[in-house]
């Protein structure tokens, strides 16, 4: 390499690294992330329940000239990247300093791409290492998602008829079970923090269910296309703390709650701005009876060995639609797990604070929940509107929400209405007592699914995982609220152990 090569060399590296600066100086890359967000608005209004479509037109229209905005500028910004330092070239040129020609030969060859190439790559590496870190956020809990993971869950939160209608073409293609396999679904529902996870976990222990694990997200509504697709990048499972913090590990293969997906993309009217309106057990809705119906079959046919195995569903909400799913699913069954009420307000008072921390740190956790139809806490609450007047009066939960009496309210509003249920298809289970006499109240349940006895056997063997609750604490509540309380947990109990109506529902 002679000198004039080398010359060129460094004029090359200098009109590279003045392009560079200026990409930095006028913060391009920032600008193009702010565009990304502004196209992950539109995704968030697309995928907000709680919005009417003139509002969605509205926000979208607004976000839309915005970002055309952003884009044009963006856009000016790059051609000046490029052109101010070929124009400081050009006028060196003009000077006899440098050859403008030799020099932009020698930053196209392959040679110096390839070499700033390594160069970048090298830098970036050791930038990453340093900066690549999870975002701490709540009570320690750790955000484990790419900005490109992200935005595929939001398009995915914004695409549910398209979903709906590439699960048809599923059908066609790939689905080789039966509908009538998923007749006999069981149901887990109720408050949260009342042990419906760790019931739903037990219950998969006899090998009997089948139901939704992380692996299915972000695309819900095909688990088959999603499964095969999704195996070409599969990720290793590692156990990691969930965002409640309290101490349960999740990993890719964990069981969750993700069904509340298929109920909002059918029953959106029920999905109100600040609660979530009941269902009535004879409300028709016969396109979701059969996607529902296909989407358990397709769960159990994926399976190595499907035959016998039933759809296990635990999802909180259905306290909201209790005698909609006895009615349409008259096959089903429904276990609805309960704590003694100052162990649970207290424990709910507490997730919901936590989940006020972890949605104003981090915006995607909020986006996340409330694309999955988890409104339990946080700036996500949307209480089930037990008390149609209650609910309809008050603008906003959230705040109401930072004082323990509130889910006092709403525990005694929730199980005095589950109370009232009819069927010999519901079973309440007392949580405290089946930690403190877990082999009994486990048979219990194994005789109420109809549990064959190896089924029983896996299910009993469960009990060295349920540990004695801790004594509730006394917390001082007004009188009327307090009597109120102490009779409705009386009445879970009682029910709990006969299995028969009391008197107030009699």
């Amino acid at each position: 390499m002679t000198a004039s090569d080398v010359f060129h060399w460094l004029a090359a590296c200098a009109v590279t690294l003045g392009s560079i600066g200026l990409f930095f100086q006028f913060k391009l890359l920032n600008r193009i992330i702010n565009l990304a967000s502004h196209f992950q608005l539109v995704l968030i209004t697309l995928a907000d329940v709680s919005l009417s479509e003139d509002e969605q037109e509205h926000q979208i229209q607004s976000a839309a000239i915005q970002s055309i905005i952003k884009f044009l500028i963006i856009l000016g910004l790059m051609v000046s990247v490029v052109l101010l330092p070929l124009l400081i070239l050009g006028i060196l040129d003009s000077l006899n300093v440098v050859d403008a020609q030799e020099v932009v030969s020698t930053t196209l060859s392959l040679p110096f791409i390839a070499v700033m190439t390594v160069v970048g790559l090298i830098v970036w590496r050791l930038s990453s290492s340093k900066s690549n870190k999870d975002t701490l956020v709540g009570h320690g809990f750790k955000v484990h998602y790419s900005r490109l993971e992200k935005t595929l869950h939001l398009l995915a939160f914004a695409s549910r008829d398209i979903q709906i209608f590439l699960s048809r073409l599923e059908d066609k293609f790939l689905f080789k079970g039966k509908k009538s396999d998923a007749h006999n679904a069981v149901f887990i529902a109720s408050l949260p923090r009342s042990g419906t996870t760790l019931l739903m976990e037990l219950c998969l222990e006899s090998e009997r269910f089948v139901t939704h694990t992380y692996r299915d997200m972000p695309f819900i509504h095909t688990p088959l296309f999603w499964s095969k697709f999704s195996r070409l990048f599969r990720k290793e499972s590692v156990q990691m703390e969930r965002a409640h913090g309290d101490g349960m590990s999740v990993s890719v293969d964990s069981p969750e709650a993700f069904e509340e997906v298929i109920w909002l993309s059918f029953w959106r009217s029920h999905y109100q701005k600040t609660f979530i309106r009941s269902w009535a057990a004879n409300e028709k809705n016969k396109e979701f009876n059969e996607f529902f119906l296909r989407h358990q079959a397709k769960l159990i046919s994926r399976c190595s060995s499907p035959e016998g195995l039933s759809y296990l569903s635990k999802n909180n909400l259905n306290i909201a639609r209790t005698e909609l799913i006895l009615n349409q699913f008259p096959i089903s069954k429904i276990l609805i797990p309960f704590r003694h009420p100052h162990s649970h307000c207290r424990s709910m008072h507490h997730q919901h604070l936590n989940f006020l921390d972890i949605h104003q740190q981090e915006e995607f956790a909020k986006l996340y929940m409330a694309g999955i139809g988890h409104f339990d806490f946080g700036e996500n609450l949307k209480p089930v509107q037990f008390t149609a007047v209650d609910c309809q009066r008050e603008a906003s939960f959230v705040e109401q929400a930072k004082e323990r009496e509130f889910w006092y309210r709403y525990w005694a509003d929730c199980f005095s209405h589950l109370l009232t249920i009819e069927s010999d298809r519901v079973m309440f289970v007392d949580y405290d007592a089946l930690c403190s006499e877990p082999q009994e109240h486990l048979t219990k349940v194994a005789e109420f699914l109809s549990l064959d006895d190896i089924a029983t056997a896996k299910l009993i063997a469960q009990s060295e995982r349920l540990k004695q609750s801790e004594a509730p604490q006394d917390v001082e509540l007004p009188e009327e609220l307090r009597l109120r309380v102490s009779e409705t947990y009386e009445r879970l109990r009682t029910r709990s152990k006969s299995g028969q109506l009391d008197a107030h529902s009699a």
